[in-house]
């Protein structure tokens, strides 16, 4: 029986805390049952804030310990599959768009994918070809019910679905108190009497345009409220304008931009807002919700089926690119306090299944079907 356990990942390591991070704990589970565990991935290293950066790569294949593990980083997929297929393991890939991700399901192994998308191709052709190699794949394991549901509708097998969401560090999130200090770095105003906040890395998917212009329709009644804008800001890469371009051309008052900020920062800032926002016109998942609800806040969310599958009439939506919407909903928390605490109570209860532990057995039963061996 195989006795490696390899990841196939588009970078490592991450910045995450151990608990939310979905590449690291599932090989700590594997290595405590006696497996040796290693990442490979293509010539990548990831910075602060996710960003990734080319490796210095004059040799074939660079090899290096992170975390306790080996990660070999391969400067093309061919010598990546040729390198897996040779060893004597078990795989997990990641990411379905990653080509040596899907690839692997043509690997002669015991094998699962986490595609991170329900978006099966942007062209029938690559939507074929996905769906042919993602069903050579033991076990499709999707993070939300709605992408399981996208699968079993292009002909999966229920049986080979198994939903197994990213899981949330609940107790720091739940447990964090306002810092004051916290406040005056990052100029959070604590007298606000009505703060938004989003944590992202700002990709344009995320539409921070329509919050950003939302938010300043709340300006205009709530003369004092503030946007907490967390997160490193991908947009001038995209060729969209910054985030700070765009507050400059409305001409806003009130956005604070901390930039990139470890979770245990986060959840601190997470203490000093009445409502958490997100309007991606697409999601996965979208761990910074589930963190918000751990810590208590509502959720004003994008009517996109992940998030509506899961949160359903507890939170409050809008078209990903309507912000008169988005705004009305935003005031309608700050009016109706008694409707915020309502959605904030059944939450942040709710959303406890998404804590470490219980996304941890589901990771442990599903090795255990797909590898044959109790982790």
């Amino acid at each position: 029986m195989a006795r490696k356990f390899i990841q196939v990942v588009p970078v490592y390591p991450l910045t995450l805390t151990f608990k939310e991070d979905y590449f690291t704990w599932p090989a700590v589970m594997m290595r405590e049952q006696g497996y040796e565990c290693e990442f490979v991935t293509l010539s990548r290293k990831v910075s602060k804030g996710g960003v990734e950066s080319s490796a210095s790569s004059a040799a074939h294949r660079d090899f290096e310990m992170v975390n306790g593990f080996p990660v070999r980083r391969f400067s093309n997929f061919l010598a990546l599959l040729w390198y897996v297929f040779r060893q004597d393991c078990v795989i997990h890939s990641h990411l379905r768009p990653y080509l040596p991700s899907l690839l692997a399901g043509l690997l002669p192994k015991r094998k699962v994918i986490t595609p991170f998308t329900y978006e099966l191709g942007s062209s029938f052709i690559i939507r074929q070809l996905s769906i042919f190699l993602l069903r050579r794949f033991d076990r499709v394991v999707p993070i939300s019910p709605y992408e399981g549901e996208v699968y079993l509708q292009h002909g999966f097998r229920k049986e080979r679905v198994v939903w197994v969401p990213l899981a949330i560090d609940y107790g720091l999130f739940s447990g964090a108190r306002k810092e004051r200090a916290v406040a005056k770095k990052f100029g959070i105003r604590e007298d606000a009497s009505f703060t938004v906040v989003t944590v992202a890395n700002f990709r344009y998917f995320k539409r921070v345009d329509v919050l950003l212009r939302a938010f300043a329709e709340v300006r205009k009644l709530v003369k004092d409220s503030q946007l907490v804008v967390v997160g490193d800001d991908w947009l001038a890469q995209e060729g969209k304008p910054s985030i700070a371009e765009m507050v400059r051309e409305l001409g806003l008052k009130g956005v604070v931009c901390t930039g990139y900020q470890p979770a245990e920062v986060v959840c601190k800032i997470l203490k000093f807002a009445d409502v958490f926002a997100n309007t991606s016109s697409v999601e996965s998942q979208c761990i910074a919700a589930y963190e918000a609800a751990a810590s208590g806040l509502p959720l004003c969310l994008s009517d996109i089926p992940s998030f509506t599958g899961v949160f359903k009439g507890h939170a409050l939506y809008h078209a990903y690119d309507d912000h008169s919407q988005l705004a009305g909903n935003l005031l309608r928390y700050f009016r109706d306090k008694g409707l915020a605490r309502k959605h904030a109570s059944f939450l942040r209860e709710f959303v406890k299944g998404w804590d470490y532990g219980p996304v941890l057995k589901r990771m442990r039963d599903l090795y255990q079907g797909v590898f044959g061996r109790n982790p």
